[in-house]
């Protein structure tokens, strides 16, 4: 039996390349001028271990920022523009609610805080696909909890085999998307995996089958 299909949001829905440009066009809007120094060490931070996923806003004090919801909007809204929705995102959707199944997206949600995402999701315009958003370390469990379904009745598709094992130990089906990159962390697979928006439809026909 399943009940509802929860997505991944980034590298499975929403795809944004990496570009050096753009992270210092990013810092430009926000502090209002060039700073080599300020992104040397944001890099240094940001990047590196010492952050521990720590909220980005904390981190942006520590970096001297004195209004880091300010900071954001500004460098978020220079990000915003290499972002790109996986082609048949919406068609998948819709597809699925059509089948009576519940939908939703769910993430770690770092650097960016939820608002930062969930803003994103409307923008893009997806987020009226979904019948919940949820970001956050804990965003499988309180997505199946706001759904009201078990997670063995979930699908859940992501790009991450780490996001993979966290939803098997929860009892969740699982499908690694694979049209964005491709994850080879070892020792760790999915139930299925996924190229196109069609391989998810197929899995969903092929698990009503098997329930039926």
């Amino acid at each position: 039996m399943l009940d509802a299909v929860l997505f991944d949001w980034s590298h499975t829905l929403v795809q944004s390349e990496w570009d050096d440009a753009l992270v210092e066009a990013g810092h430009r809007a926000a502090l209002g001028r060039d700073d080599a120094e300020f992104t040397a060490r944001w890099r240094e931070l940001i990047l590196g271990d010492a952050h521990d996923r720590r909220p980005y806003a904390e981190l942006l004090s520590e970096l001297g920022i004195d209004d880091p919801d300010a900071f954001i909007d500004a460098e978020h809204g220079v990000w915003f523009s290499a972002y790109r929705v996986q082609a048949s995102a919406v068609a998948l959707l819709e597809m699925l609610r059509d089948r009576g199944l519940k939908t939703g997206v769910v993430g770690g949600g770092w650097p960016d805080p939820e608002r930062i995402l969930r803003a994103d999701a409307e923008a893009l315009g997806l987020a009226a696909h979904f019948d919940v958003i949820v970001f956050g370390p804990d965003s499988l469990v309180r997505a199946c909890s706001e759904l009201e379904v078990d997670p063995a009745h979930v699908l859940l598709v992501s790009d991450s085999l780490g996001d993979v094992q966290r939803g098997a130990a929860l009892g969740m089906t699982t499908a690694q998307a694979l049209w964005f990159r491709a994850d080879d962390t070892p020792g760790i697979e999915a139930d299925f995996q996924v190229f196109t928006a069609v391989d998810v439809v197929s899995i969903v026909r092929r698990l009503a089958r098997s329930t039926a």
